[in-house]
């Protein structure tokens, strides 16, 4: 784990760094910075598990540091530091769950309570987020699959479904489906499709676009991409790129695009369509991607 102190003043930093023994705390590497600024931008940089910081600082204080953090770095847990008895400075602290807060001077016995009691609460945060995030790959999974039926059989269903997630998905929403024929889930060493998945979730967000998938008969990865905008060409030329660099990169493949269509009732269309095509992927190459455009120019990568 990595431990961040952020103090104005260097002999308190030099100090905290100097009186404990790390590694029985199971800290790996020790970061420090000056003020709130610097320990904004360092935190960033490095990305600690356990922030431990002064709550007044100059430029910019502790509280105000660790808010602007939260976005980017939700588990990491904090440690303030004062050597002033402020109640509202522990109010904020508070409200911010951090897991301690300790006044100077401060005694060795606290400080390693406190980290240790700190990594605790890291990790159950990260075992959590991590239940978390396969609840909703699964619900997401059970959206993408109702979306290959008939929207009349189970629109209760979907809306259901886009509730718990808290996505959008009505008549003004345009779909845009990938199927993906591969045999890379017969190979070990291919990385996580949900890994995958992420990154082509960060890659999508400039194009204001979503995306759920399914894995389906251990041979099939349905992707649908979802979007207000109605998706430009050279952005479905971007995602076409996109994909097609990764599944060459890790095996082989047959891929289809789905005609884009808007509104829900007709999402289950641009998947029947990306099935089509995805039928006469016999007559090309591997490693070709089809469109209904032009099936005999997509980039054979």
């Amino acid at each position: 784990m990595k431990l961040l102190i952020v103090d104005d003043e260097e002999l308190t930093r030099t100090g905290v760094i100097s009186s404990l023994d790390w590694s029985s705390l199971g800290i790996d590497e020790v970061i420090q910075a000056d003020d709130g600024v610097h320990g904004l931008e360092t935190a960033k940089l490095h990305k600690p598990e356990i922030i431990l910081c002064d709550v007044r600082m100059p430029r910019m204080d502790g509280i105000t540091m660790l808010e602007r953090l939260e976005k980017f770095l939700p588990d990491s847990v904090a440690i303030f530091m004062s050597g002033y008895s402020d109640k509202e400075y522990l109010k904020a602290a508070i409200k911010l769950k951090a897991v301690n807060y300790i006044e100077k001077p401060f005694s060795l016995s606290e400080r390693e309570d406190a980290i240790r009691e700190a990594k605790e609460l890291y990790q159950q945060k990260v075992h959590s987020r991590r239940g978390e995030t396969l609840h909703s790959m699964e619900t997401a999974s059970r959206l993408a699959l109702q979306l290959t039926l008939p929207y009349v059989t189970n629109n209760q269903t979907i809306a259901d479904l886009t509730s718990e997630l808290g996505i959008t998905m009505n008549n003004n929403t345009y779909f845009t489906a990938f199927i993906v024929k591969t045999d890379l889930f017969l190979d070990a060493n291919v990385p996580s499709m949900a890994d995958f998945c992420q990154d082509f979730l960060d890659f999508l967000a400039p194009f204001r676009t979503k995306c759920i998938y399914l894995e389906k008969k251990m041979q099939y990865l349905v992707y649908f991409l979802f979007s207000q905008n109605e998706p430009a060409n050279r952005h479905l030329q971007s995602v076409n790129t996109y994909l097609c660099s990764h599944f060459a990169e890790i095996g082989r493949y047959s891929m289809a695009c789905g005609d884009t269509v808007y509104g829900l009732s007709k999402a289950y269309q641009t998947y029947t369509s990306a099935v089509i095509l995805l039928q006469s992927s016999y007559f090309f190459p591997e490693n070709t991607l089809l469109t209904s455009d032009h099936p005999d120019d997509n980039p054979d990568v």
